[in-house]
């Protein structure tokens, strides 16, 4: 059996055809592949979309998609590498790596790089040792920035502690001078492209894409030290860094390391060339990118043993309700896991009306507060009308009949004689539960939180 929602990574490697383009990406692809290729100067993009709305699936099929297309492409996870103290070293290792999966760390290419990014970093390692790390995101040093320097010699005497002023004014001047070693390792960077080139003959005009994906889930000072490197260090032509992550985020990340506040957006506009929003509106004839993916896994991981009307009435549900709240992709998984575990295990004769397990999951998943209170019989039916009112919901979906079922089963004050919810206990009845208000706190603590106990 299988609760896990993530895709397989053949699913990835595939890029985007008519069987893995869930989301219909493939046009944003074409277009980043087409703009990417004919940029000649190097570029820092930010990929900007909400947490959990599927950057990151589209992050692994784009570069699949790329290197197919003959552009060079790498995905790194910048919060596999979240552990490192140095932006710089996680950045080049990228390079390492990638350079070791190609096989290509006996060329010159490589070597050249690999001899000036360790200069380069020792060079950084050294200045930080003495007067602190703040000199080493000024930026790469020249002549014409030896005034910008001096300026902020006060903070660096203040953060070696006793480091005299003219000894202070040395290591400006060392820093000033290791111009060099700097432009060195920017050639060197310039001259990746023709490595990770898929096309040989068309390695001298190639580019190379460098996907940072998840920079989102670092930690802040990680996240803003690798923005500020990439812009500073590793700056090149035709090499293109493209940062899939949240920009408000970002935002809060400088915020929170220089206090900025409201210069925060605009301190970050100075490490990146343009920005690419991810989300946009779905046509409503396809629905939200939430809905296909309910849709698709739990096509995937429904037990076989639910019936087969009961299963269609589970995917129109959840689809629903997806939609309905503009869940995210990440949302949408919990959303999904709740139910399946639901229907793990199931008995021969179980009172286990499909919709309204959908319904209990959702409140599991995105209002614990209201579905604790069910479990705990202390339910207030006007909770749920306030959060089913708050959803956008399909026209197609009949959500006053979910509310009218609630109430019945919810709301102690009711006439539950009245014509509106006729038969609707002989269903529970059947399974012995003749208390209506029984049937909430049944379902959440016997069903949906049974884990497949039989």
């Amino acid at each position: 059996m299988k609760i896990s929602t993530a895709l397989e990574q053949n699913f990835y490697e595939q890029g985007f055809t008519p069987q893995t383009d869930l989301f219909q990406r493939s046009d944003l692809a074409d277009r980043l592949s087409h703009l990417f290729s004919n940029l000649q100067h190097g570029t820092v993009s930010i990929l900007d979309g909400r947490w959990g709305t599927g950057k990151t699936v589209f992050a692994k099929q784009w570069v699949h998609d790329l290197k197919a297309k003959g552009v060079g492409a790498i995905y790194f996870d910048a919060f596999a590498s979240d552990y490192v103290s140095d932006p710089f070293q996680a950045i080049s290792g990228v390079f390492v790596k990638a350079a070791a999966d190609a096989k290509k760390t006996k060329t010159a290419v490589y070597k050249r790089f690999l001899s000036n990014a360790a200069r380069a970093s020792r060079k950084m390692g050294v200045t930080a040792a003495k007067i602190g790390a703040k000199i080493v995101t000024v930026g790469v040093i020249g002549s014409s920035e030896i005034e910008q320097l001096n300026e902020i010699k006060d903070d660096l005497v203040a953060s070696a502690g006793d480091l005299t002023e003219d000894a202070a004014k040395k290591l400006l001047e060392e820093h000033a001078g290791s111009e060099a070693t700097f432009a060195a390792l920017r050639q060197s960077i310039a001259e990746l492209p023709t490595l990770f080139a898929p096309d040989a003959e068309g390695a001298a005009q190639a580019s190379l894409v460098i996907i940072i994906d998840e920079l989102d889930r670092c930690r802040p000072d990680f996240a803003l030290g690798v923005l500020e490197i990439l812009k500073h260090f590793f700056h090149a032509e035709q090499v293109h860094f493209v940062l899939v992550t949240n920009r408000d985020y970002l935002i809060r990340s400088v915020e929170k390391r220089y206090g900025l506040a409201d210069g925060s957006s605009e301190y970050i506009q100075k490490y990146y060339d343009f920005v690419i929003h991810f989300e946009s509106a779905s046509a409503e004839s396809r629905g939200t990118d939430s809905a296909i993916y309910a849709d698709h896994v739990l096509r995937k991981l429904l037990p076989a043993h639910v019936p087969p009307n009961d299963a269609n009435a589970i995917i129109d549900c959840l689809k629903a309700i997806a939609e309905a709240y503009d869940l995210t992709l990440r949302q949408t998984e919990r959303l999904v896991t709740n139910v399946v575990l639901a229907y793990l295990a199931i008995k021969e004769r179980e009172f286990r009306p499909a919709s309204a397990i959908c319904f209990l999951a959702a409140l599991k998943a995105l209002r614990p507060d209201i579905y604790t209170a069910i479990k705990l019989r202390r339910f207030s039916y006007g909770d749920f009308v306030a959060w089913t009112g708050a959803g956008k919901w399909p026209h197609s979906f009949p959500i006053n009949r979910m509310r009218v079922w609630f109430e019945f089963f919810g709301n102690p004050s009711i006439n539950p004689n009245d014509e509106q919810f006729k038969d609707m206990a002989e269903g529970a009845a059947g399974f012995a539960i003749f208390d209506r208000l029984d049937v909430l706190p049944h379902l959440a603590n016997v069903v949906v939180d049974r884990f497949g106990k039989v």
